[in-house]
């Protein structure tokens, strides 16, 4: 206690299993709002500190602090999500490319703090003693809580060195005992969601692979356990490739590429996928998070399949031929073919094993030369597996990758409506010059231009009309723009005859029309053409232009909805 040596009790024992827990109690008279800082100095030399900033008691319940926590709820949870509904409207009235602005902002802001949450992740990773391998927890705990890991029919297997030993887990009455490898759940109850979905590992007993779930239908003759077990022993100190699968049917187990269950054991039950337990790495737990046994060694690239990989599937992950991994394991050199054969083939099981290839090569050539020489492997050296350099840099290409394509989403959301919105060009009519037209430097500039009225025709009279040479354009000739304009403006009328979502923009993207439409509604509109529009319920929605009756075909809707144009002579297309 702030570096004084203080006596203390521990329950339940101060011996600590392999992350096991205890409680540790210390008889000091402490100072409410005083700092403190209390180091734990364990058998092995490592030293664990715990600053306390600002000590106070521990609150218990009470209606205050109950009081305290409404409020707060209140204000984190209630408070923003009225706030945000005061919003509405507004947001309601926003052009579309506004919408997407904000919606792009947000998906940027969650990128954000997801990456800012695996960075910090990953520093409080780097504090934790190596042994611990803390990055590896933090990728671990993101993948173990996937759903999807629980499964009826699987493949489990990964790389194990096993060093001898360790502490065994149970998969429940009459099922396995072993050091567990690749888990989802152990024994705990019988008859429900706390069952063991199922546990892969190296029997305590014999040292054999051993796999076991718990079955989803009920109990035949008290038992719903359905174990397997191997017929080789593990070898100790040297990396193996392990793997357990089933098809719903029958239990398979493979030993470096080779089928290695012994006997047929086919239950034909269903494992309990819908169990809560946890999935866990080189030990197991229960639907609580209770820890039980520890893998002595070292275990790499686990991969789980939510199918069973067939016995090729399994040798071509060492990429090997299954008649060849079968020869060499069993030593059988004739069936690996020739000499020069036999060597590559030697050579690359050593690559994949980490195992010295010349004393291999070296020990072939000895039993090929004298039949009854018999090799003593033992003697042959065990090689760390080799570690992927990249594999942290894989993280930074992830979200990357991701930022991109958030980015490119806002891109494309947005660029239809950047071609849509460019102006059309407006053609500039041209007057033909004449011997009385003003001199050049008393002429207008050119991008200027005075707008002359045109007046109504009288009944019954000649329509007064002027000639170019009077040095001024027709009056014909300067309406032509607004007749023009007038020609493309779209005056659209629409009735609901059930509820539907409207949207309505105008050929500029400005929004006419953006609500839910009730039931007997009826709304114009009028804009520059070609109209888009947004129907959520197509069907429901009739239209009217110039006195004509349209309705949106059916092979321009999609589930109800439709995205569509129409322009100023009632033509209706998908929009682009």
């Amino acid at each position: 206690m702030n570096d004084a040596l203080w006596d203390f009790s521990i329950a339940p024992d101060r011996t600590l299993p392999r992350l096991g827990a205890a409680t540790i109690s210390i008889p000091y008279d402490w100072l409410e709002g005083e700092p403190y800082t209390v180091t734990v100095l364990s058998g092995n030399g490592i030293r664990h500190a715990k600053t306390i900033d600002i000590a106070m008691r521990t609150p218990a319940p009470s209606a205050r602090l109950l009081l305290v926590f409404a409020l707060l709820g209140v204000y984190v949870g209630v408070a923003p999500v009225f706030l945000g509904l005061l919003w509405l409207p507004a947001l309601r009235a926003a052009p579309r490319s506004w919408l997407d602005f904000w919606l792009a902002l947000t998906m940027g802001l969650l990128v954000f703090l997801g990456i800012d949450t695996l960075k910090e992740a990953l520093e409080i990773a780097g504090r934790v003693p190596s042994f611990v391998n803390g990055v590896l927890l933090v990728a671990f705990g993101a993948a173990a809580t996937h759903p999807e890991l629980g499964l009826a029919q699987f493949t489990l297997e990964a790389w194990v060195r096993w060093d001898g030993g360790g502490e065994a887990a149970s998969s429940g009455v009459n099922g396995i005992v072993a050091y567990p490898v690749v888990t989802k759940g152990r024994g705990e109850a019988d008859g429900s969601n706390v069952d063991c979905n199922y546990l892969f590992g190296i029997r305590s007993d014999n040292g054999r692979l051993a796999a076991d779930f718990e079955s989803y239908e009920a109990a035949v003759g008290g038992n719903n356990n359905y174990p397997v077990t191997g017929s080789t022993v593990v070898s100790s100190g040297s990396w193996h490739h392990v793997a357990a699968t089933y098809d719903g049917t029958c239990w398979q187990l493979y030993l470096d590429g080779v089928a290695d269950t012994a006997g047929t054991t086919c239950p034909g039950m269903t494992p309990r996928y819908d169990s809560i337990q946890r999935f866990a790495i080189a030990t197991a737990i229960n639907s609580t998070g209770a820890l039980e046994g520890g893998f002595n060694g070292a275990i790499d690239e686990v991969r789980v399949w939510s199918y069973a990989r067939s016995a090729a599937e399994i040798a071509d992950k060492l990429h090997f031929d299954v008649r060849v991994i079968e020869a060499l394991e069993n030593a059988d050199l004739p069936a690996m073919g020739a000499a020069v054969y036999a060597r590559g083939h030697l050579r690359r099981y050593a690559e994949h094993l980490n195992l010295p290839a010349p004393e291999l090569v070296a020990q072939y050539e000895l039993c090929k030369d004298h039949p009854g020489y018999v090799p003593d492997l033992t003697r042959i050296a065990q090689a760390e597996r080799a570690r992927d350099p990249n594999r942290a840099l894989r993280w930074v290409y992830v979200v990357a990758a991701g930022v991109i394509g958030l980015f490119a989403v806002w891109w494309v959301l947005q660029s239809p409506r950047g071609a849509a919105n460019s102006p059309a060009p407006v053609a500039t009519p041209q007057v033909a010059p004449s011997s009385s037209a003003a001199p050049a430097s008393q002429a207008a500039p050119a991008d200027e231009t005075t707008p002359v009225p045109a007046s109504p025709p009288v009944a019954g009279a000649a329509s007064p009309t002027m000639t170019p040479a009077d040095g001024i354009a027709a009056p014909a000739a300067a309406a032509e723009p607004a007749r023009a304009a007038d020609a493309n403006t779209v005056k659209l009328g629409f009735r609901t005859e059930a509820e539907c979502w409207v949207e309505v923009y105008d050929k500029e993207g400005r929004q006419l029309f953006f609500d839910l439409a009730r039931r007997g509604t009826r709304q114009d509109v009028a804009g520059a053409g070609p109209l888009r529009l947004v129907l959520g319920n197509a069907s429901a929605v009739r239209f009217e232009l110039g006195g004509r009756a349209l309705t949106v075909p059916a092979a321009l809707q999609r589930k109800g909805t439709a995205f569509i144009t129409i322009s100023a002579d009632g033509r209706i297309e998908q929009a682009r």
